[in-house]
Formats: C-alpha cells, structure tokens, sequence
C-alpha cells in the first residue's frame, strides 16, 4: 500500500533537515507508536518464551524443539542484515519496503492459523515441520526488514527522544497487550490446544496486519550521502575493518554473545514450569501477561535510564536481572513464585532490547546505521543460533537446573564485559577513526589536494582521535 499523495514531499539533505524531522516529528512519533502498540499486542498471541513453547509441547515436541525456536527466530533475523545493508544505504527513501516487507512478515504467521486448525488432529508432526517453516519465514523477513526499519527510525526520530519514545512506547503497548495475553489464555482453556491456538494466531495476525499500515505514512527526508559501492565484494571489504577501526563496537559484539548465552534460560521456563509444577494453559496465559506486565515497568524505566545515563547503563541492568532470573527458577519451590521467574525475565529483556538498539544506532551514525547492525548480526547469529540448542541437549540429557546454572554464569561474564564497552555518548574513549567515513565535502576536497591528504595522516600520528557519530 502506498502512502497518501497529500503526504509532504521528503527534503533533500540541507541544513533545513534537522527543522524538517522536528516539525513532523509528533506525526512520526504517532505511527511508529501505533506501529508498536499492534506488535506487542499482536505478538502476545505468539509469545516465543511462553506460548509457542506450550504449542510444541502440546503436539508432541520435545526440548531439542523447544530450544529450536529462539534458535530459528535468532539466526532467520540475523543472518541477512549485513547482505540487506548495502541496498537499504542506497535507498533514498525507506518507507515503502519497509511496510512491504514487514506485511509478508505477518503473513507468514498468520499462515498457522489455517495449519494449526487441519492438521493439529491428524499430522501433528507435518504441522510442528509447518510451524518452523512459518516461523523461520517470519525471522527472516524480519531481518531483511530491520536494517531499513532502522535507518528509517534514525531519520526521524532524534536521538535525544529515542529513549523516552521506545520506554514510553513499548510500556504503554505491553500494557494494552497484556489484555490480548489474558485472551490467549482464556481460548487456551475454553477451547483446547486445536481451536485455541487457531483462534490465537488468526487474532494476532489482524492486529499485526493492519496497525502497520500507518508505517507507510512517515515523513521521511531523503537520506544523508553515503558511500556507493561498486558491488557487494567491495562492501564487504569495507565492513571487514569496523571491528578493528572501532575497538568499543567489538567489545559490545563480545557482551553481545554472553547476553546470547544469559538468555538461553528462558526459552526453557515454560516447559520447566509445566514438567516440575503441572503449569497449564491458563498458568501459561499468565506467564505472557507477568512478561508484558515487566515490559510496562522497563519501558518506562529505561527509557529514562538510558536518556540520562547512556544505554551501557541499561545493558549492565539487564545483564544483572538476567543473572536473577535463572537463580530463582532453579531454586522456585512452587509455580507461584515463577511469576517472579518470568517479571525478572521480561525486565531484562526489555531492558536489552532497548539498549542494544540504542547503542548500536549511536556507535554507527545515520548513514551506517545498516552497515553496523549488519556486522553485529552477522556476528552473533552463531551464537544465537546455537545456544538455545544447546540449551534442549543440556536439559534433555542433564537436567534443566544446568541450563539455568550456566545462564546465570553468561550473565556474571556480560556484567564483566561491559565495563569495558565505551558509551558512545558519554565515554567515546578507544574510538580509532575510519579513514573512509570523512564528511562528503572533506573526502572531496581531499582528492582534490595532497596537502591535505598529509595533514590528515599527521593529525593521526599526533593521536587526534575522531568520534564515529
């Protein structure tokens, strides 16, 4: 679907910009949040830590196929950012792909639906082999979609409202969607796991299909100049020394792979809840209804957290309620007190989803922010592909308590990293500059004159460092 033709025309990159992103930024504001108003409430009807887990389970799955689901979601989102990135860096204007795309996101969930409701009776295998087929789908639209979604969100938002805007945001809709948990558990237990789950995903896709919508409205200004690459072996040449260039970015990507770890627990809480204390469809409606109820909370906290102190700070708080989480189910003596197990769960999670990608944009600056995301996905894919499988080996084979116990263990170490992480914004020590990224009119001029070819290699013997923004 196209935007509107009364829509204003995007500006062309001049100094105005910054007054054309200002004076529509309400307007901005307004569709990503109903944007991410219907993708909490939507996805609450496909929570990946509570009711897909009770999905595989009830038709037959055992714990390799639990833990296959972050291992699916993880490395189907990851794997294509850094091959999308380029073409999203040519792209004037985002808007458009970004809601087509993110329109076959949802059709490939909404496509359980019809399969949970035939096959659920008869071929419970042929549809949990549909059901991963659906969800690596999804993953991988989503992740083709991210490095455009944020380059476009870059544009318009400011960075010092981003914070505030996704707290803000993401609370207010986990709180609306903890009614659409409440529902999910409500058809779970009246209608069983055929009908009930039917009824789950064909509710989620309509809400996640139609408040996208207003993504195509955004009023974008044309993009920033960036580097063209001639082809994609010359942009990957390219990307290979960002690690090196940006020490604190790769220090980041290492915390990145513990947090991998630290969360590999909570793929396993649902079924650990149901084979120890006899969780049920209705336990588990609860268990989505305390994580969004813990999103609420984090969102409105960290936002500020991250606004005030920098998104390092919030990192190092997810790391810490990430080590809290798996201690308490390991030693929960009763369901009740795993609603604490999963408030725990959420708070970290919010708090991380909201500081990686806040930090990740600041580390990279409008123009790369594609390239950046691309090169930490591409790095943690591994590690997000595999440890939750390793997670159902360990829990099949030894026991759940060590799944738990290594958790834990992951987050001891993220805690440790970050201190070692630069906040782009307080703390931008151990930044080196990249040749390559000088302001369009400087890297012209330099062409045009040695001198000033020289003068730059003289500025970084003296040890003149250049913040990457």
């Amino acid at each position: 679907m196209n935007p509107p033709t009364s829509e204003p025309d995007p500006l062309p990159p001049d100094p105005s910009r910054e007054a054309y992103v200002r004076r529509h930024l309400r307007f901005n504001l307004a569709a990503f949040f109903i944007d991410a108003m219907g993708w909490w409430l939507g996805m609450s009807f496909f929570s990946a830590q509570t009711l897909l887990p009770y999905f595989v389970k009830a038709f037959g799955g055992g714990d390799i196929l639990v833990g296959l689901i972050p291992a699916v979601f993880s490395l189907g989102y990851l794997f294509p950012q850094l091959f999308v990135a380029p073409l999203t860096e040519r792209r004037q204007i985002q808007r458009r792909v970004v809601l087509r795309i993110a329109w076959f996101e949802r059709i490939a969930m909404g496509l359980l639906a019809p399969l949970t409701f035939f096959l659920a009776g008869t071929a419970p295998g042929l549809l949990l082999a549909g059901f991963f087929l659906c969800i690596g789908a999804n993953a991988v639209a989503m992740g083709t979609n991210m490095p455009g979604y944020s380059t476009l969100l870059t544009k318009t938002i400011p960075v010092d409202v981003r914070g505030r805007y996704w707290g803000i945001s993401g609370a207010v809709a986990a709180l609306i969607a903890m009614g659409g948990a409440e529902l999910a558990a409500w058809l779970l237990k009246g209608y069983g796991t055929r009908v009930g789950f039917t009824l789950c995903f064909l509710i989620g896709f309509v809400v996640l299909a139609v408040t996208v919508v207003p993504l195509g409205w955004i009023r974008e200004p044309k993009a920033l100049d960036s580097p063209h690459h001639p082809n994609f072996r010359a942009y990957l040449s390219e990307t290979k020394g960002i690690l090196r260039r940006h020490p604190g970015y790769l220090r980041l990507i290492v915390a990145d792979w513990l947090f991998a770890f630290a969360g590999t627990a909570a793929a396993f809480y649902t079924v650990y809840a149901m084979s120890r204390f006899g969780a049920g469809p209705l336990a588990v409606g609860r268990f989505t209804m305390t994580l969004l109820a813990a999103g609420v909370i984090g969102g409105f906290v960290w936002g500020a957290v991250s606004d005030r102190f920098g998104n390092r700070r919030t990192l190092q708080f997810s790391a810490a309620f990430m080590l809290a989480a798996p201690l308490l189910a390991l030693f929960a003596p009763s369901l009740l007190l795993f609603y604490a197990v999963f408030f725990l769960s959420g708070i970290a999670f919010s708090a991380f989803e909201l500081g990686m990608f806040n930090i990740t944009l600041e580390f990279a600056g409008e123009t790369k922010v594609a390239t950046f995301q691309g090169v930490r996905a591409l790095a943690v894919a591994p590690a997000r592909g595999l440890f939750p499988l390793l997670g159902g080996m360990l829990a099949k084979s030894v026991g759940y308590g060590w799944v738990f116990a290594l958790s834990a263990a992951a987050a001891v170490a993220a805690i440790l990293m970050l201190l070692a992480v630069p906040d782009p914004r307080h703390h931008p020590v151990g930044f080196r500059p990249d040749p390559t990224d000088r302001a369009p009119d400087a890297a012209t001029d330099a062409s045009e004159n040695d001198a000033t070819d020289e003068a730059e290699e003289d500025r970084k013997e003296s040890g003149r460092v250049r913040i990457e923004r």
